[in-house]
């Protein structure tokens, strides 16, 4: 893939055509207008999306494996079917529910037209793109990482650290000194040159020096000094810190996501000081 093409993968906006049959278009049209940016990037194909007021007691869903049950929203999979319920916290009856067939290009959406003056109606479309962004990935090639991505002397690095997410400061530290792709929820494609990290519609803002993507050499996880008692990670604990959390981005597999990261180069740094790590990523670049 040449730099054009993978440069258009960023800038490719969400290739939705939607249909909209109930009353509550004017409200649709706004949330579309303001989610579906020219700037970042990928679905992977069109999908055709009908709008329909929602039937007084909702859709009735097929059962079928459960992948995501919470308070808010809820997800299962029945065939080649997704299916989306998303309650809203305010609107006693309020509710949008989604039929998803990737396979198809199709979405079906139902939504309770008093609902959609609510902010959070504009947090369940938001949620509905995220889940047909994912489903559509190919996960022989590509996978959602967590960490922040950033350039080190030209060498493509995703750091995170062994207790969650990187603390802000530390991002703030890491974001001024090298250029970023900004962190969490980025895409880590495999391609014939090796794997390339893409900023996504979900990743935290980038910073003034910013990179719409890069191909990523290596794994770096930061474990605080206090840790460094608690003896070595497997490969797998290791990987594990920068896979996108299961019930977050509805991954049922860990290991396949595992395997997925196994091929790239890993290091562990214990952390003692923002200067201290920034000089230990400089070496570990022209190793």
């Amino acid at each position: 893939m040449s730099n054009d093409e993978r440069l258009q993968l960023c800038d490719r906006e969400f290739l939705f055509t939607y249909y909209v049959k109930s009353p509550v278009r004017y409200a649709c049209q706004h949330i579309f207008s303001k989610i579906a940016t020219p700037t970042i990037i990928p679905v992977h194909e069109s999908f055709a999306v009908d709008i329909f007021d929602r039937p007084q007691g909702g859709v009735m869903f097929p059962s079928g494996e459960v992948l995501h049950e919470g308070s808010l929203w809820t997800l299962s999979e029945a065939g080649e079917y997704l299916f989306l319920r998303v309650s809203s916290p305010l609107e006693v009856f309020g509710a949008l529910e989604a039929i998803i067939s990737i396979n198809r290009g199709r979405v079906k959406v139902f939504v309770d037209t008093p609902w959609t003056g609510q902010e959070s109606f504009a947090s369940a479309w938001n949620l509905l793109f995220r889940i047909v962004f994912h489903a559509s990935l190919d996960h022989l090639k590509e996978q959602f990482v967590r960490g922040l991505g950033i350039l080190v002397d030209e060498h493509g690095v995703l750091v995170n650290t062994s207790r969650g997410d990187l603390p802000k400061d530390l991002v703030a530290i890491l974001a001024g000194r090298f250029p970023t792709l900004g962190h969490n929820r980025l895409l880590l494609r495999r391609e014939k040159d090796g794997f390339h990290l893409y900023a996504t519609p979900w990743t935290q803002p980038g910073y003034v020096n910013y990179n719409a993507n890069i191909m990523l050499k290596l794994l770096v996880l930061v474990r605080p000094k206090t840790d460094a008692d608690k003896g070595e990670l497997s490969k797998k604990q290791f990987l594990t810190h920068f896979i996108s959390k299961q019930g977050d981005e509805l991954q049922k597999q860990v290991q396949d996501s595992v395997l997925f990261l196994d091929d790239l180069a890993v290091v562990e740094l214990a952390y003692f000081s923002s200067d201290r790590l920034i000089g230990e990523l400089e070496a570990i670049s022209v190793r």
